[in-house]
């Protein structure tokens, strides 16, 4: 175990400063990141992440912390925050064949997670595969996410239930039809007070 992390390391630290210098200029990467993931600008990635080769993508300004693992995920979008210990795309076994062994059984490959934009996953969350974390949602610790969370809900619990919205329905609509995460930080700090406006209470 210990000779397969040093290897890992060994392959990290290359591929951050040698094969690809210039691929994380704007970001802070100390996990190995396959060839095949594009990356934006201004990620964090801390050590001990795990991505496998179904993932895209990771979107603009998306921090994620350390030994979070992500298996049948298609993309993460822009401004996520995902806490340590995370683990994401995680497939289920097949309970209607003769043993759940996967020696035996095939596991069940549901479609791939979707996390969306401005999404909050706490630590020690697990979610399983084929499910979308909608825009501005926010996930408890510790939770067990086996459905859809749509946009701007707060989820806890295991599995999780919506405890409350963020904001009003107004405030939802103006918030995703504005699609502010598709700005870059500067642009964003430059308009913050119109998109603070847009989640007023009136």
């Amino acid at each position: 175990m210990l000779i397969k992390k040093l290897i890992l390391d060994i392959k990290t630290y290359i591929s951050i400063n040698y094969s690809n210098p210039k691929r994380y200029l704007k970001s802070k990467i100390d996990s190995y990141i396959p060839k095949g993931l594009n990356i934006s600008e201004h990620i964090t990635i801390r050590k001990g992440v795990t991505f496998s080769d179904k993932v895209n993508s990771v979107g603009q300004g998306t921090y994620i912390g350390n030994n979070t693992t992500i298996l049948n995920c298609a993309k993460i979008g822009n401004y996520c925050s995902i806490s340590h210990d995370v683990k994401i795309g995680l497939d289920n076994h097949e309970l209607e064949g003769l043993s759940t062994s996967p020696l035996i059984s095939k596991m069940k490959h549901d479609k791939p997670t979707i996390i969306e934009h401005d999404v909050l996953i706490s630590s020690n969350v697990v979610i399983l595969a084929g499910v979308t974390i909608g825009t501005g949602s926010v996930i408890g610790a510790n939770s067990f996410v086996n459905s859809d969370i749509p946009p701007y809900s707060i989820a806890v619990g295991s599995p999780t239930r919506i405890i409350r919205y963020r904001f009003d329905e107004r405030a939802i609509s103006a918030l995703l039809k504005s699609k502010w995460w598709e700005n870059s930080p500067d642009e964003i700090s430059s308009n913050l007070d119109t998109y603070l406006k847009l989640i007023e209470k009136q």
